[in-house]
C-alpha cells in the first residue's frame, strides 16, 4: 500500500457549500438534512473558510447566541487550510496532523473548490487497502508519533 497515492482517488467531490452571510442555523440544518460535519464558506468559486459542527456548538448554542441571528462569516474557521489536487494522501494527512484540523479543502492550481477530504477518509481508505484495523491503529499511532 502507497500512501504516495493523489489525494483525487479519495477526496469527496460537490461538496456543499454555504455562504459567509448565511445563519448559523440554516447550516446546521443543511449538515443535518445531508448528514454531513462541515461545510466550506464559499466565495466564487473558491472557499475563504469552513464551518463545522464544532463551531456552531461552541460559538452559537455554548455561548448562548441566537442561531437565527448568528451570520457563519462570524464564527467559521480561519484561515482555511487548504491542499492542490495533486497532493498526495500521505502529503495531506501530514498537513492535517501539522495544523490540527480533521478537514482539508481540495482545490486546483485557481483555487476553485475541488472537494473535500477528512481524516476520517484516510483512515477508511488505509482500512480498505491494508484489510487490517490492527494496521490503522499502529499507523495512526506511528504519525501521531513523528508529528510531535
Amino acid at each position: 500500500m502507497s500512501t504516495d497515492e493523489p489525494i483525487g482517488r479519495i477526496i469527496i467531490e460537490n461538496v456543499f457549500t454555504v455562504k459567509g452571510d448565511a445563519l448559523a442555523a440554516d447550516a446546521a440544518m443543511l449538515m443535518v438534512s445531508k448528514k454531513i460535519s462541515c461545510l466550506p464558506v464559499s466565495m466564487g468559486e473558491g472557499a475563504i473558510g469552513i464551518v463545522t459542527e464544532k463551531d456552531i456548538i461552541e460559538k452559537v448554542v455554548a455561548a448562548g447566541r441566537d442561531p437565527r441571528r448568528v451570520r457563519i462569516k462570524d464564527i467559521m474557521s480561519t484561515p482555511l487550510i487548504l491542499a492542490p489536487m495533486g497532493t498526495t494522501i500521505r502529503d495531506a494527512a501530514e498537513k492535517m496532523l501539522t495544523n490540527h484540523v480533521r478537514r482539508l479543502v481540495i482545490s486546483d492550481d485557481t483555487g476553485k473548490l475541488m472537494g473535500l477530504v477528512t481524516m476520517t477518509d484516510i483512515i477508511r481508505w488505509i482500512a480498505e487497502k491494508q484489510g487490517n484495523p490492527a494496521f490503522v491503529l499502529r499507523y495512526l499511532s506511528d504519525s501521531l508519533d513523528k508529528s510531535k
